[in-house]
């Protein structure tokens, strides 16, 4: 018992029995084990005196799982669950070069989320898993790694919400794309080559853009637009 710090008995098995398997027990904890022959004389009890060598097992920490992995263009994101008594976390990001996973740091108990923005660039798949750690008796006990969880950072294509037009003039609205892209582009239908034409860059803070440049007059007006990074 690593509390009272005495051997109390948990099974008493068959004479052909050669393996127990101990359940409920305390994750990162030490405990040990001893075994003794016992016969029954009789009807007397009798215990061998002399017992087995003890042997002494670590318990792994339970086992963090993920609830997110989110990203946006340059940083990707991890949260997890807590895994209770433990030292602390270490979240490893597959490295897409060399096919090995690469530590990324080591995480406070406290904390259940970490971000990264190194070397991460747009349409390039990641994946990631992280496990707990914790100090018992000397030694590092580990939990088993999570299940990989995988994040490919996109830039969010913005959508045009309204498009009106007067006689000289052509306005445009649209939700808002990742923020930390450089901008938006607005392009408009050319109807007499039948090419879209850019109108101009946008700054990425602003949702809406008029222009008096280049209306048709009496024409169907398209446009599309695209942020960039």
């Amino acid at each position: 018992n690593p509390t009272t710090k005495k051997y109390t008995r948990i099974h008493t098995s068959y004479p052909t029995t050669r393996s127990y398997t101990v359940k409920g027990l305390t994750p990162a904890t030490s405990y040990s084990y001893v075994v003794r022959a016992v016969s029954n004389v009789t009807g007397t009890t009798v215990f061998d005196q002399k017992m087995a060598a003890r042997q002494t097992a670590v318990t792994k920490c339970v086992t963090p799982v993920f609830s997110s992995l989110t990203s946006d263009i340059t940083n990707i994101t991890a949260k997890w669950t807590s895994s209770g008594d433990v030292n602390g976390y270490q979240v490893w990001m597959l490295d897409n070069t060399t096919g090995q996973y690469k530590k990324l740091g080591n995480i406070s108990p406290k904390k259940f989320e970490y971000s990264t923005s190194a070397g991460i660039s747009v349409g390039q798949t990641y994946s990631f898993r992280i496990r707990a750690y914790k100090k018992v008796n000397g030694a590092w006990v580990y939990s088993a790694w999570s299940a990989t969880k995988t994040v490919t950072p996109k830039i969010i294509a913005p959508k045009i919400t309204s498009l009106t037009a007067t006689s000289t003039t052509v306005k445009a609205n649209w939700t808002a794309s990742n923020s930390t892209i450089d901008g938006y582009q607005l392009w408009m239908l050319d109807n007499a080559t039948n090419k879209y034409v850019k109108l101009g860059n946008i700054s990425p803070k602003k949702v809406t853009y008029s222009t008096n440049k280049n209306i048709p007059a009496e024409s169907e007006i398209k446009v599309k637009m695209r942020a960039y990074k």
